[in-house]
């Protein structure tokens, strides 16, 4: 059984963050050993004292662990668990993952590049709606309007701070008809919002505009990877897990499902060997 979703506890990623941030500066001092980590590039570039804290850099470790770890964790587990509960999606994913990898074994050909997964229709729309399931951050973000907007009969002046949440746009019934519905074709065909612009445009998983993620595009570089090897080269069926397990029902600024959920399991059927 493999165990495709796992929280981990606060206090013990806060203490192994502080941990290895103490043995990083504890090397520096002793013996000048400087290892290609965050923490040393840090240290390194120029920072006065008072940002270069244990304090300061175990504040950033949170921010590369929930930005660059959690939110993608959970686009994974959210679009694997949706493909497997909806067999006729599987179907048609691994379908075109086998058109396009004759041999996906671990001693097969290598696993295509991310450019040449993104040219994938189907696994493209999968992954889409995957994102649009895992919102990203389910917490208000803040945004200066630096014109003024109208909205709905009401101008909002330049200057203002407003925000809007990624699960509010994502289930928007007017852009995303049946919303709570995992529909990879909806993204199929270059397809248009109502007001004729892109889709793709209200995809809100990485936020919009300059403030977007940074880690936007390795962010996709797992998941066209991840999904295609995992499909390709393993045959496996959901164990003890429902939406429950993977539905923003919590909202802890990002995304947690219910109280007591052990997150996506699965049983692996069998390695595909060609």
């Amino acid at each position: 059984m493999s165990k495709m979703h796992k929280q981990p506890q606060s206090d013990d990623c806060l203490q192994e963050m502080t941990k290895q941030i103490t043995v990083t500066m504890e090397a520096r001092k002793h013996d000048g050993k400087k290892a290609d980590t965050i923490f040393n590039s840090i240290l390194d570039s120029g920072l006065p004292p008072s940002e270069v804290s244990v304090s300061r850099l175990q504040q950033e470790a949170i921010s590369v662990t929930g930005a660059g770890i959690e939110t993608t964790m959970r686009a994974l587990s959210v679009t694997t668990y949706h493909v497997l509960a909806n067999p006729d999606i599987k179907a048609r994913l691994v379908a075109e993952l086998r058109a396009a990898i004759p041999d996906g074994s671990a001693r097969g050909t290598a696993m295509p590049s991310w450019d040449s997964l993104m040219q994938l229709p189907y696994l493209t729309a999968v992954i889409n709606e995957g994102l649009r399931f895992s919102y990203g951050t389910t917490q208000r973000m803040p945004r200066i309007a630096p014109v003024d907007l109208q909205y709905k009969g009401w101008l909002i002046p330049k200057g203002v701070i407003v925000g809007m949440d990624s699960y509010a746009m994502s289930h928007d019934e007017v852009i995303f008809p049946n919303s709570f519905a995992f529909i990879p074709d909806r993204w199929l065909g270059n397809p248009k919002a109502p007001d004729g612009k892109q889709l793709t445009r209200y995809l809100a998983a990485f936020g919009r505009g300059t403030r977007s993620c940074v880690g936007m595009q390795l962010a996709y570089a797992e998941l066209y990877i991840g999904i295609a090897s995992l499909f390709r080269r393993f045959d496996f069926d959901l164990y003890e897990t429902d939406r429950g397990d993977v539905d923003a029902l919590r909202d802890r600024f990002v995304p947690r499902p219910r109280l007591g959920s052990k997150g996506v399991r699965a049983l692996c059927r069998g390695v595909v060997e060609a």
